[in-house]
Parts: structure tokens; C-alpha cells; sequence
């Protein structure tokens, strides 16, 4: 964020995307932590996570990217394998770099983007398969073999996370391991 000092790097580079889900969430200080849009004590993340690890989710994501020069796509497809309550479910594409260094320091995991704008793409709640491709521009200054894409679906009313799954764009030939509990896939072309 643009606290506590007003210079941070990856806020400057994109305030607009970091503005939004801060106020999707109500942030007001940063560190801080939420599980499925509620807020909670860092000592107690790690329970809350693991409470919802065994909950069964409703949708399985097949997701797979690449990236070619100066262009990058995400495809998802979005199966829908239980009822869910009516809402507005969305979905986020977000583009993470997870080595970067910036004044001395080493940062893990930074958003560089999130695509679509805020926010995100209205996913219909019945049953079905539902398709999306979501084409970005690459920065120059990404370090194309640390990128990562991620998919992030959630019911936009609670702030409840439905299901995500991730994809390796450095290496997207690279098959990626399903999860132990299933729910997570992707695929590679």
C-alpha cells in the first residue's frame, strides 16, 4: 500500500489493482492478514487456513498459461460439481512474480497484476462448465521465469474463496502436481 510510506515500489508500479482489493477487503493497515475476506490475528491464520484445507469445494479449475515475448494468456475452465448458494461469484486472474529484490531487500510472491479489472469476470452460479481466456501484456521488466498465474474464484458477496489454482508460466511445460485433496488441477498443453 501506499503506507506507511508513500514510495513503496510495488504499490507505485500498480496502485490501481492494489486500491481495489484493498477496498474489497477494508484494509486499513498492512501487515494484515484474511482468510475468505474475513480479518484475522497472523497467530491464528495458519488455524483458520487449515480449518477450510478439509472443506470440500463446489467447483474443480483446469487452468493453463504461457507466455510468448510481449503477450501472456491464462485459460480456465470452471466446473461447477455442487449447488452453491445464489451470488455474484467472480473470478481474478493475477499475475505474481515470486523473486524479486528492490532496494536491498527480497520479496516473495509480489502482484504485479490482476486482470480482469475490478471487478473481475462474473462466473454464472449453475451447474455447468464455463470457459474464460484472459490475455495480459508482459512487462519487460518481469522476470518472465519467475511468474506465476493464478486463478482465484470467490463469492463476491462474503468475500469466501470458492476454489483457485496456480500455473508455473516460467516453466508452463513443467507438469503441476495435483493437490492431495484433488480439488486444485491444471494442465499444460
Amino acid at each position: 500500500m501506499n503506507w506507511p510510506g508513500a514510495s513503496d515500489p510495488f504499490y507505485l508500479y500498480n496502485p490501481t489493482d492494489q486500491n481495489s482489493r484493498r477496498s474489497v477487503y477494508g484494509v486499513n493497515s498492512v501487515p494484515d492478514t484474511y482468510v475468505d475476506g474475513t480479518r484475522v490475528n497472523w497467530s491464528s491464520a495458519a488455524a483458520y487456513v487449515a480449518g477450510r484445507i478439509s472443506v470440500s469445494s463446489p467447483m474443480d479449475i483446469l487452468l493453463d498459461g504461457n507466455i510468448t515475448g510481449s503477450d501472456g494468456y491464462l485459460d480456465a475452465r470452471f466446473e461447477w460439481t455442487d449447488d452453491v448458494p445464489d451470488g455474484y461469484y467472480r473470478a481474478y486472474f493475477i499475475i505474481v512474480e515470486k523473486d524479486l529484490t528492490a532496494g536491498g531487500r527480497h520479496y516473495n510472491y509480489t502482484m504485479r497484476i490482476t486482470e480482469p479489472d475490478f471487478p473481475g469476470w462474473l462466473i454464472p452460479d449453475n451447474h455447468g462448465v464455463h470457459y474464460w481466456r484472459q490475455e495480459f501484456d508482459v512487462d519487460p521488466i518481469w522476470k518472465v521465469d519467475d511468474l506465476v498465474g493464478y486463478v482465484i474464484v470467490q463469492n463476491f458477496m462474503t468475500k469466501a474463496i470458492i476454489q483457485s489454482a496456480r500455473v508455473d508460466l516460467g516453466d508452463w511445460e513443467t507438469p503441476v502436481v495435483e493437490t492431495s485433496w484433488g480439488q486444485i488441477k491444471a494442465m499444460k498443453n
